[in-house]
């Protein structure tokens, strides 16, 4: 609670890593950096039995060559919560191998860009997670398109009511099936906001429900395509019957 943490040292240094059995810990309030290669500034790392720990309120900074802000390897049921993450280089603001049930939410992962097929967030073989209320960007400094969300060999996560801006396509799906994504706002100049590889059957949009949506709508269902220019598929298309989704 309440540390500042900077890593500079050699491959694999993390800011905070917990291994095998480490559950119900609380990690809040950091400030962690990590300019490592291959280093989390929060790793959860082959914790087989670790379950239930709470990752809240940190500000966490990660340059490293294939590092990431927050890791979780074989960990799962776990919150991710309310953290500012942010990634430069070919380092991930979240990172997930191998994990299921971890419900993320009210997070910012910025990501900031030299480099081309960067991703904000990545899912690697980890199902039934939830990926909720999160707002994710590329940081001013970005010259190469951003991912938003790329999912590899994930399974029945569900994306709900986040905010993804990116200049490459906000959700990648690559042999990732039963993935549900709906009520989010994808503000993108990529021709391809969405881009799903391998015959396996996602879901983008649900059954209406008389709610606001995420751009104050009269329904959920589907999700908000938008571009910055103003001339995103979901800003131009005609909407006559007052339902708020496109005709």
């Amino acid at each position: 609670l309440g540390n500042t943490i900077t890593t500079l040292g050699p491959e694999r240094s993390s800011g905070i890593m917990l291994t095998f059995w480490t559950s119900n810990n609380l990690i809040e309030q950091n400030t962690i950096s990590v300019s490592s290669n291959q280093a989390s500034g929060v790793l959860f790392n082959f914790s087989l039995s670790s379950h239930s720990n709470v990752i809240t309120g940190n500000t966490i900074n990660a340059s490293g060559q294939q590092s990431s802000a927050i890791g979780l390897e074989y960990s799962n049921q776990n919150t991710i919560s309310n953290n500012i993450l942010r990634a430069f280089g070919s380092s991930s603001s979240l990172y997930l191998s191998h994990a299921d049930q971890n419900a993320i939410t009210s997070n910012t992962l910025l990501r900031g860009n030299d480099i081309a097929n960067s991703i904000a967030a990545l899912f690697k073989k980890s199902d039934l997670n939830s990926f909720s209320d999160n707002f994710i960007s590329e940081e001013l400094n970005a010259s190469a398109p951003v991912t938003g969300l790329s999912f590899s060999n994930s399974d029945n996560n569900t994306i709900l009511r986040n905010i993804l801006a990116a200049a490459g396509s906000a959700i990648t799906a690559d042999n990732s099936a039963g993935n549900l994504a709906y009520n989010n706002l994808i503000n993108t100049t990529s021709a391809t906001p969405v881009l799903v590889s391998g015959n396996v059957p996602n879901s983008w949009n649900s059954a209406p429900s008389l709610q606001t949506n995420i751009v104050g709508g009269p329904q959920i269902g589907g999700n908000y395509y938008a571009r910055p220019n103003g001339q995103g598929y979901s800003q131009t298309c005609q909407e006559n019957d007052g339902d708020g989704f496109c005709d």
